[in-house]
């Protein structure tokens, strides 16, 4: 679907969906546990969706409550081999495939999009290394064998989320060691998977470079998921530009790594050079160029090859966004530069099915001097259902083409 967008400033007060990333791991602690788990609030989305439907297959079951979600547990035996759906979401696939080896013997993951082309390396030597049996087509990974404990070490630099899944799953089998070879990136993500499990009863020791994980239980608990700051980033990029979006109930002490939005606004405020690293944030970047083109200066992002690696080549979607909207930038193969004048002009960007592009599109598009069209609106469904609803109560003025 296309939409029209005509330029109109945004103002209100938005409840923020929980944070997508902390909803994974709770899902996942709440299914793994012993007894009747409850979420609250739960909004769900494509990727949630994905994992929900992964927990399903080895047992667990969804009700919503309220505004809530009660879980109840995995079942221990079951299907061996099974077949997990996981949509595009790399989240899912990540965190699911240790657990599969653990709970039954591996399965058949199948994947939509780009997902099984991002990178998956980080398992696979592991796999080689444990002499677990795996295969690679475009659309399906199967893997077969199981994951004993021990000391396990991967590269830092590729994705926490391979930290994440063996955070996860470990516990289930024993006394083990997991510590990033190279410095962990995204490391935020992580250790909110470990506060996670520790919500759920299942507490890590922090070593140097990795965590010491006891053998243990998962029990069940009610808890509050976090509003997203991921998608909150959006808005506060509305504000840079001169928005007046409130947002209660975000929390200033998130382990979320992309509450990093509010240190980088405060350094782009001002004109003149600002260099900021993605190391730590990298899903960040389409809102934060949403506020380099919104001041006079030059905005250097660093450490951004791995957004080549996302739903889309995310650094040179990014660089294609700029340009459309009448914003000049250079794009290197681990960096952007973004020349913002304060000034950018309606555009019809080619944009890829890539959920954060489209949002940071509309937040352009509000601001821009002159109409804009917007190819794949409905890709925000991955991540934020509800987003271009919450545009339109804001006062975004957008009609389908």
């Amino acid at each position: 679907m296309n939409l029209r967008i005509s330029p109109a400033p945004l103002a209100g007060r938005i409840i923020v969906p929980p944070s997508k990333s902390e909803l994974h791991r709770l899902l996942i602690c709440a299914a793994l546990s012993e007894g009747e788990s409850m979420i609250a609030p739960f909004v769900s989305s494509r990727d949630l969706e994905a994992t929900m439907g992964c927990l399903r297959v080895l047992g667990a079951d969804f009700s919503r409550e309220g505004d809530g979600l009660a879980v109840l547990p995995c079942k221990r035996a079951g299907q061996k081999m099974p077949t997990f759906f996981c949509g595009e979401s790399a989240t899912t696939l990540r965190l699911l495939l240790p657990l599969a080896l653990v709970l039954r013997g591996g399965g058949c993951f199948v994947g939509e999009g780009r997902l099984l082309q991002r990178p998956l390396e980080p398992y696979f030597a592991l796999f080689r290394d444990r002499g677990i049996d795996y295969s690679l087509t475009e659309r399906e990974l199967t893997v077969s064998g199981s994951l004993p404990a021990g000391d396990y070490a991967l590269p830092g630099n590729v994705s926490s989320q391979f930290f994440s899944g063996l955070l996860l799953a470990l516990p289930l089998v024993g006394a083990s060691t997991l510590r990033a070879a190279t410095p962990l990136e995204s490391a935020p993500y992580a250790a909110m998977t470990a506060a996670v499990m520790a919500r759920f009863g299942v507490k890590t020791e922090k070593i140097p470079h990795g965590w010491a994980i006891s053998e243990g239980h998962y029990q069940a608990a009610a808890v509050t998921a976090e509003a997203d700051w991921s998608q909150a980033a959006f808005w506060l990029a509305a504000n840079f530009l001169g928005g007046r979006v409130e947002l209660p109930g975000l929390s200033p002490t998130s382990p979320q790594g992309d509450r990093m939005i509010t240190q980088y606004r405060r350094e782009l405020n001002g004109s003149g050079a600002v260099s900021l690293s993605l190391a730590q944030c990298p899903d960040l970047l389409p809102a934060l160029c949403v506020m380099a083109a919104g001041r006079e200066g030059d905005t250097l992002f660093t450490h951004a090859r791995r957004l080549r690696l996302k739903e889309s080549d995310r650094l040179a979607a990014c660089a294609g966004l700029m340009k459309s909207f009448g914003i000049s930038c250079q794009e290197g193969e681990d960096f952007l530069l973004v020349r913002g004048t304060g000034h950018f002009y309606g555009g019809r960007p080619a944009l890829p099915d890539d959920h954060r592009l489209v949002m940071a599109a509309a937040i352009l598009a509000a601001y821009a001097e002159g109409e804009s069209v917007l190819t794949n609106v409905e890709c925000a469904e991955k991540s934020y259902p509800a987003f271009f609803k919450d545009f339109q109560r804001l006062g975004g003025q957008c009609h389908a083409e």
